[in-house]
C-alpha cells in the first residue's frame, strides 16, 4: 500500500472529504488528489498534523512515506552499523510474521 492509498483509506473510513482534509492541511485540493493518486510525495512536515487529524501514531505515516521518524536521529552518540542492521532485521521479522 502506498502512502497515498493509506491516506485515502484513512480519510474515507473517517468520512472526511478530500477538500476538507486539504483545507485542514493547508494544501490545495489538487495537491491532496495528487498525493492520494501517487503523483506527489506527502510532505514530511505535515505528518504530525495529519496524524492528529486521523488520531493515529505519526510513525504509521512515516512508515508508509518510507522514511524514519525524525526522533530516531536524536541519539547523540550515533549508531553502530550492526545495530542498525539488527533493527531492520527485527522490523522485517515482525512485519512479515504479521502478514502471514
Amino acid at each position: 500500500m502506498t502512502v497515498g492509498e493509506y491516506i485515502a483509506h484513512q480519510r474515507k473510513v473517517r468520512s472526511i472529504r478530500q477538500k476538507d482534509l486539504a483545507s485542514t492541511l493547508e494544501i490545495s485540493i489538487q495537491y491532496m488528489h495528487d498525493i492520494e493518486k501517487g503523483n506527489r510525495q506527502f510532505p514530511r512536515h505535515l505528518v504530525p498534523k495529519l496524524a492528529a487529524v486521523f488520531k493515529i501514531d505519526p510513525d504509521l505515516l512515516y512508515f508508509y512515506i518510507g522514511i524514519l521518524p525524525p526522533d530516531i536521529f536524536d541519539y547523540p552518540f550515533g549508531f553502530r552499523d550492526e545495530r542498525i542492521l539488527a533493527a531492520f532485521a527485527s522490523l522485517r521479522d515482525a512485519l512479515f510474521d504479521i502478514a502471514r
